[in-house]
């Protein structure tokens, strides 16, 4: 057996086998440091793609410095990007904040994320805290923890049960069920709306479905605009099917009450009058 205890440079043309305890030595500042390599750790070096993500070996970024073919990535800490786009499902438990837009077919929060957008194609539930600076896109959205976004666009089912707060818009295709609190300070454009905890709207509602109320419910639009939120807008009264409120409504346009009704007596009367005034009219000829 040959041992060499010192050499300038070694040229191996065909193949170098180490021992099974072999240590490669390296000088670092005129220091010798032993570094240990198994034959394990050296086969997570052999084979593997810059830039790509291979199974059961070391992951290196490319000239670009990205990384691709993750399967699933788990973070304990925090994350921050500029953008954030997952095929599959997004689960935040930790904290996330995202500068960019988040793009995915599924969204939960159980933690704290902070984004300017979040598309999603399947449904978001909120279990714990998001902030939103502008638009929430998705088929569905579930709130039991606390939401604030600029704009909520729900295809589907919006369904409160925390506390929800949009700045500018909410627009629900299909039904905005609240049991918790929902604030809105711009627009509510909705298929149904079933409130059994507080909603408050400080812009215009617009309902084409069932309105029901068995919590609280406040409207408030510009001063003179009227404003029925008893299930008929005079003007429209078709606008809202169905309607059924057993709690208390509150109707505010800048202190103006204009077209608000708070029980289904006050409407009857109304609908009862403009009924009667209309069969007069088409009486004398001066209506269809």
């Amino acid at each position: 057996m040959i041992s060499w205890k010192k050499f300038k440079s070694l040229e191996v043309f065909d193949t170098l086998r180490l021992g099974k305890n072999a240590k490669i030595k390296v000088a670092v500042a005129g220091e010798i440091t032993d570094v240990t390599v198994s034959l394990t750790e050296l086969q997570y070096l052999d084979g593997l793609t810059l830039g790509t993500v291979t199974a059961s070996k070391a992951v290196t970024v490319d000239s670009n410095k990205d990384v691709s073919a993750f399967r699933s990535l788990t973070a304990t800490g925090t994350v921050t990007t500029s953008a954030l786009t997952v095929s599959g499902a997004a689960t935040l438990a930790g904290s996330a904040a995202v500068t960019g837009t988040v793009t995915a077919s599924a969204v939960k929060v159980s933690g704290t994320a902070t984004v300017s957008a979040l598309t999603v194609s399947g449904a978001a539930t909120i279990a714990g805290s998001a902030a939103v600076t502008g638009t929430v896109t998705a088929s569905a959205v579930k709130v039991s923890g606390t939401a604030t976004v600029s704009t909520l666009a729900v295809s589907g089912v919006a369904t409160v049960a925390g506390s929800a707060t949009i700045t500018e818009k909410l627009t629900v295709s299909s039904m905005v069920a609240v049991a918790g609190s929902a604030t809105v300070s711009g627009a509510v454009n909705a298929g149904s709306i079933d409130v059994s905890g507080v909603a408050t709207v400080g812009g215009s509602a617009t309902v084409t479905g069932a309105l029901t109320v068995t919590g609280s419910a406040s409207l408030g639009g510009s001063a003179g605009v009227p404003a029925g939120f008893h299930g008929v807008i005079v003007s429209q009264a078709s606008a809202i099917s169905a309607v059924s409120i057993t709690a208390a409504v509150a109707i505010s346009a800048s202190g103006v009450l204009g077209y608000g009704f708070s029980t289904a007596a006050q409407l009857e009367a109304v609908v009862s009058a403009i009924a009667t005034i209309r069969t007069i009219l088409a009486n004398k000829g001066m209506t269809a």
